[in-house]
């Protein structure tokens, strides 16, 4: 089966590593498992509490963003 081999493969390779890059690996691999960031739920609390200049700024930015310059490549 190809997972099982390149579960070998990874362990291998992770042997040969020095203990500080192994626990790189680890934190590589946790981070890919686990969960990142915080829910929306939790952020409702900031609805409503950015100035609507700002939101008006911030609108602009992103679509100046939108735009594409074929003569800047």
């Amino acid at each position: 089966m190809v997972a099982s081999s390149v579960q070998r493969e990874i362990s291998e390779r992770v042997k040969r590593l020095d203990a500080e890059q192994q626990r790189q690996v680890l934190n590589f691999i946790l981070n890919l498992t686990e969960p990142q960031g915080v829910s929306g739920a939790s952020l409702r609390r900031f609805a409503g509490t950015i100035e609507p200049e700002d939101l008006a700024a911030m609108q602009e930015a992103i679509e100046d963003c939108e735009r594409i310059d074929p003569a800047e490549w």
